[in-house]
């Protein structure tokens, strides 16, 4: 479950509010929250790495085109935004906060700047979702 946690931070094949969802439902919500912690986070630092180290190329492959040009631009020529557009990703449920991590990755924001909002920020983030959705998926069945 961490693995799959980690890859779909790296390739976004499902949103990761379902993901959780299903850890909460197969672990319990405490365990699977944290099942789920530990694996956005891992994806999260990766993804930053990748970037880091690959640039411009994979994020392309990952992005849409109008999505790539808005972060780019961004990017280019806000760079004290990205620390925001960040902790705003995090703290709005259902925002793209992996997107976020990628334009993270190629800003030119310190890895310690990043680490440290994504470890704080990011079980408040995947806890609300997660709960709305888990509630969501209840009323449902």
């Amino acid at each position: 479950f961490i693995s799959i946690q980690i890859i779909q931070v790296i390739v976004p094949i499902f949103p990761g509010g379902i993901s959780t969802v299903v850890g909460m439902m197969m672990f319990g919500n405490v365990r699977g929250l944290i099942y789920s912690y530990i694996g956005l986070i891992i994806g999260e630092i990766i993804a930053y790495h990748l970037v880091r180290h690959y640039g411009h190329g994979l994020v392309k492959m990952i992005l849409s085109k109008k999505s790539y040009e808005k972060f780019e631009n961004l990017i280019e020529n806000k760079q004290k935004n990205v620390k925001t557009l960040l902790i705003l990703t995090f703290l709005i449920p259902f925002a793209p906060d992996d997107i976020a991590c990628f334009v993270a990755g190629f800003s030119r924001m310190k890895f310690r700047d990043y680490l440290l909002i994504i470890l704080i920020l990011k079980p408040i983030s995947i806890t609300i979702y997660g709960f709305i959705l888990l509630n969501a998926v209840h009323l449902f069945l």
